[in-house]
């Protein structure tokens, strides 16, 4: 792993804000995207050459620096998904004076939380 491209969670606020290890100091920026991730147990080998590929990186989670201090930097989640909403809208009838029932599925945005973030977690710049 390269240091100097990643940092590590060094303190949860929320499941939505995480605070990095890297800060001004480290060019660290309001506005970068990360993936937030931890290492597997187990060293992966290729059956055929028998090289170690390394850990398999597990993502937990997708932000983006909100707030960049000398030191350290706070990270809040951006990953998202579209649940569908259902809305039922009921009009009258101005001529028949009868009303009317519509069912609407709109699609409704909502922010995910990182996946069970843990101090000593990394983070990598996207």
């Amino acid at each position: 792993m390269a240091k100097n491209s990643e940092a590590k969670v060094i303190s949860i606020i929320d499941d939505y804000t995480l605070v990095l290890n890297k800060g001004k100091k480290d060019n660290m920026m309001v506005g970068d995207t990360y993936y937030v991730f931890y290492l597997g147990t187990d060293d992966i080998i290729d059956e055929d050459t028998k090289e170690n590929l390394g850990k398999i990186e597990y993502i937990i989670g997708k932000g983006q620096i909100t707030h960049v201090q000398d030191n350290m930097s706070q990270l809040k989640s951006i990953t998202k998904e579209v649940v569908k909403k259902k809305k039922i809208i009921r009009t009258t009838s101005q001529i028949s004076f009868m009303d009317k029932e519509e069912e609407i599925i709109e699609p409704e945005e909502n922010l995910v939380p990182f996946k069970d973030p843990s101090i000593g977690y990394y983070a990598r710049k996207y």
